[in-house]
């Protein structure tokens, strides 16, 4: 009778010691951030304001994708289309913007009204697209150990370059002509020459 209660004893003193623990961490983490703040208002601020911007990004995205799959209609008749028709939308995108530039119309007026005219025209293949999409992700069964260590690289690999676009430019070449480039441009209203870069 006795060896029975010892375990169960145990286990209750065991049960009782880890959440005494847990209170005790979860009191002492509350009252060090009462005073050691994780952030102000101007790093919440900062880390807020790319917000907007990755919601542009992502609504470009999804335009161009709807347009290249419109455009590929049955040229390309696989479930990869999908991830072609990105491809295919965004460099339609930047044919669109190179001609503005080279006539000498370029203005973010014209290129959001451009945009919208796109959006309408691949609005009807969206619905098909996002079908496609996911049939596709469906199909991604990884059945190996190694398919699936790759699998969760090149996703954690994705996550990191997203996080990185997020951050402020510091490579020269970013700052000297890949943002500053179309910076000039956009002001000039033409495509120039007008970046101190032979």
């Amino acid at each position: 009778m006795s060896t029975q209660r010892e375990p169960a004893e145990h286990s209750h003193r065991s049960l009782l010691s880890f959440a005494l623990t847990l209170i005790w961490l979860m009191l002492v983490l509350t009252f060090y951030f009462v005073i050691h703040k994780p952030a102000d208002q101007d790093q919440i601020a900062g880390v807020a304001a790319w917000l907007p911007g990755l919601a542009l990004t992502g609504l470009v995205t999804l335009v161009a994708s709807a347009l290249g799959y419109r455009l590929l209609g049955k040229f390309f008749a696989d479930n990869n289309r999908s991830i072609l028709a990105l491809g295919i939308g965004l460099g339609v995108f930047s044919l669109s913007g190179l001609i503005l530039g080279l006539l000498g119309v370029l203005r973010s007026e014209i290129a959001w009204l451009l945009t919208a005219i796109a959006a309408i025209f691949g609005v009807r293949s969206l619905k098909a697209w996002w079908f496609d999409l996911r049939q596709l992700f469906a199909s991604i069964k990884p059945t190996t150990r190694f398919a699936r260590l790759t699998l969760g690289y090149c996703l954690f690999v994705l996550t990191i370059a997203l996080l990185q676009s997020l951050t402020p430019p510091i490579a020269w070449d970013g700052l000297a002509y890949h943002l500053k480039g179309p910076d000039l441009y956009l002001s000039a209203g033409r495509i120039t020459h007008a970046i101190d870069n032979p």
